[in-house]
């Protein structure tokens, strides 16, 4: 769990002190800098450590590197490259070496647990959302690089969590209510491609997986978060791959689970399913509804103690790997943090220097010097940028993963980015190639002023960052591409078409690989360093040896089978769940068909008096209610009713009625088998009916005062 603000707040020193939480999420919203991060840390840690817990906290963070850092501190923390650079030097030392200098960085301030890398491999180039998060679309090569990252951290004492089982970047939206994010892939296909580096990470003992908020549509017809699947968890991750280690949820709080589920649920589903570990990411009332709902499942034994006490051991074994009170309490520091500087910027730069690709060049242009002529005029377009938030993180507070329209200005009064691509500009024209023009452009496409430089242009450069999410940017690039080309065919041409370059800041598939007419370039990042690198090579100061990740797409085959996520089961509570229980009520019958049963039955109900519902046993007779609910959205998704005659210890299983939109997800089962054993557990019944009896002249307690009730009543007084 997190929380927001730079100093220790009254609300995460109360999840530390009295619900005795012991692992911390961090995100940028936790950082101004390294020194003020080191002391919050701190902090954190001498709360848990008075407060009497035996281990110390777990603080992890999501620090994927490239565009995706929750901490960054020009002073002290090295802005490392992404994966995907990673995966253009195709290094496997640099991946070892970049994941153990990360992790080097963050035990300094006193950071234990790396939630990364990414592990997760694109499917489909086309679809954004993973970009440079990824190592690539080879899951083998994903594989390789995403171990020995993983091994530089743990050389480096600090545990990782390998992201996101199972995810890839071929996701569709299912239209149903849980607008779930899903993989429309077969589990055989699977195995072969994303599945594929998590089964080399679990073989080289990977601490941590997090689970992923997305569903496969093969592993069953109703389709459920992977963090919340049984299936998927337990069966597959567990059962067929044979990992042991810790099992981290998606944080609930996400829309599509917090809306749908409802946190309450979601935590019990999730640890039902096979996580251990619950992920409420900052919403103060949201963790005290998972732990209010976990406290209820331990009682009416949803979630067996045993089974919590197994997940327990399995934190408590990484916690005793990573963490000791000395090294909690007293971390290195900046002091060790200023000692790393210089290597660890040199190992940047070399990475950078290597991830730089060429990837295509016809006719050739690199290097401008030897290709342009003298006192050349050079249109520089760069888009107005501003960082998002990455699509999955667990965090959801990480500085982000992709590059969209900027919609504020900084308070120097240039949008993001502008200052490196004022200073990229700048530098150009100091190369002797000739004369550069700067200026931006946006979702408004290219307009007189764009139209004019390519006038003139003897070389025309256009950066695009995430063109996939942008697709303006794309639109742009292109339109330019077609104007210069129209240039070449006008009659009042004077000099021929400028030569056109296009600079891709982050994911290489941009554009698809080979479309582009003239030169395409992949930096991977939108950084500095990176952007003084590629300046190098069409400069002629450095020859560009990465090469972009790729391999043919999977088909996609689509296959189901049965999938049941856990529900939590509650005993309905008047005054909390009235109001609720109407609203459900009058959509259960506004959903059947006229006359059906289940209309009639709910109609029947909406008319009952409040005290119908109170619970209150006769002398003869008790009736209980039991329900399944959303409590975030204080939403009721099932109820069933229960009668128990006591002087022959026989009872009506009565009716159970489900929303229809959460039909088909188990609910009713698991009304169902709940009721079954507060029977057995609670009222010792000798037999069981499912369906009353006594439906027809009694249902439930009796709203208005008149003969027929009241003989109805004294009638059954007497059974």
């Amino acid at each position: 769990m997190g929380f927001d603000g730079t100093e220790v707040n009254p609300h995460i020193r109360t999840l530390i002190e009295e619900y005795r939480l012991g692992t911390i999420l961090l995100n940028a919203k936790n950082f101004v800098s390294a020194e003020q991060g080191l002391r919050l840390i701190r902090d954190l840690q001498i709360i848990a450590h008075r407060s009497g817990h035996e281990q110390p906290l777990l603080i992890a963070l999501d620090q994927e590197n490239g565009l995706v850092n929750s901490i960054t501190d020009e002073l002290h923390i090295t802005q490392f490259p992404s994966s995907m650079a990673i995966a253009a030097t195709n290094s496997k030392e640099n991946a070892y070496l970049v994941g153990h200098a990360t992790a080097r960085e963050l035990s300094a301030i006193g950071v234990n647990w790396l939630l990364g890398p990414a592990l997760d491999v694109i499917l489909d180039r086309t679809v954004p959302g993973l970009g440079t998060r990824s190592f690539g679309d080879d899951p083998h090569l994903v594989a390789k690089l995403g171990s020995n990252f993983i091994r530089g951290c743990r050389d480096a004492h600090v545990a990782c969590c390998a992201k996101h089982f199972p995810l890839g970047g071929s996701l569709e939206i299912d239209e149903s209510v849980a607008k779930v994010p899903v993989i429309s892939t077969s589990l055989e296909q699977l195995r072969q491609s994303i599945i594929v580096p998590f089964e080399q990470a679990i073989h080289d003992g990977v601490d941590g997986i997090a689970a992923a908020g997305c569903a496969i549509s093969s592993m069953g017809p109703k389709l459920m978060h992977a963090c919340l699947s049984k299936k998927v968890l337990t069966e597959l991750l567990r059962g067929q791959l044979g990992y042991e280690g810790v099992i981290i949820s998606e944080c609930l709080e996400m829309d599509g689970i917090a809306q749908s589920v409802g946190v309450g649920q979601a935590t019990v589903m999730g640890l039902s399913a096979g996580c251990d570990m619950i992920n409420v990411c900052r919403s103060f009332p949201m963790q005290l509804e998972a732990f209010a709902s976990l406290s209820l499942a331990l009682d009416n034994k949803t979630v067996p103690a045993s089974r919590v006490e197994e997940k327990a051991l399995r934190i408590s074994s990484m916690k005793n790997k990573y963490t000791n009170w000395q090294q909690a309490l007293q971390p290195l520091g900046l002091q060790h943090l200023e000692s790393l500087r210089a290597e660890h910027r040199q190992l940047a730069l070399r990475v950078y220097e290597q991830s730089m690709t060429i990837l295509q060049d016809d006719p050739p242009v690199i290097p401008l010097t030897q290709t342009l002529p003298t006192r050349s005029k050079i249109a520089l377009f760069t888009p107005l940028l501003r960082v998002g938030q990455p699509q999955s993180s667990l965090s959801h507070g990480t500085r982000g993963s992709s590059l969209t329209l900027q919609t504020r200005k900084f308070a120097s009064g240039s949008m993001y980015g502008e200052e490196y691509f004022q200073a990229f500009g700048q530098a150009l024209s100091r190369c002797g190639v000739g004369e550069v023009v700067h200026t931006s452009y946006s979702s408004h496409g290219v307009q007189i002023e764009h139209e004019r430089l390519l006038e003139d242009a003897d070389l025309v450069i256009i950066m695009v960052a995430d063109a996939t999410r942008n697709q303006y940017q794309a639109a742009f690039a292109r339109h330019v591409n077609v104007l210069c080309r129209l240039r070449e065919r006008g009659q009042k041409a004077v000099k021929g078409p400028p030569a056109v370059v296009l600079l891709s800041l982050s994911s290489p598939y941009d554009l698809p690989i080979g479309s582009w007419r003239g030169t395409h370039l992949a930096i991977y990042d939108c950084t500095a360093v990176s952007l003084s690198c590629v300046l190098r090579v069409l400069c002629g100061n450095l020859k560009a040896e990465g090469r972009a990740p790729g391999h043919p797409m999977p088909k996609r085959v689509q296959s189901r089978e049965d999938h049941q996520p856990t529900w939590l089961v509650e005993q309905f509570d008047p005054t909390r769940d009235l109001t609720s229980l109407y609203v459900f009520l009058k959509a259960a019958a506004e959903s059947e068909s006229e006359g059906s049963p289940a209309e009639k039955l709910s109609l029947w109900l909406s008319g009952l008096c409040p005290d119908a519902f109170s619970n209150a046993p006769t002398s003869t007779m008790a009736t209980y209610y039991f329900i399944v609910r959303n409590a975030s959205t204080e939403t009721i998704y099932g109820l069933c009713r229960l009668h128990h005659f006591k002087s022959v210890s026989h009872s009506c299983l009565d009716f159970i009625l489900v929303e229809a939109s959460k039909r088909r997800l188990s609910i009713g089962t698991d009304l169902y088998n709940f009721t079954l054993s507060f029977l057995r557990d609670r009222l010792n019944a000798n037999t069981v009916q499912v369906g009353c009896p006594l439906f027809g002249i009694y249902p439930g307690l009796l709203k208005s005062s008149t003969p027929a009730n009241d003989y109805a009543k004294k009638w059954l007084e007497n059974l």
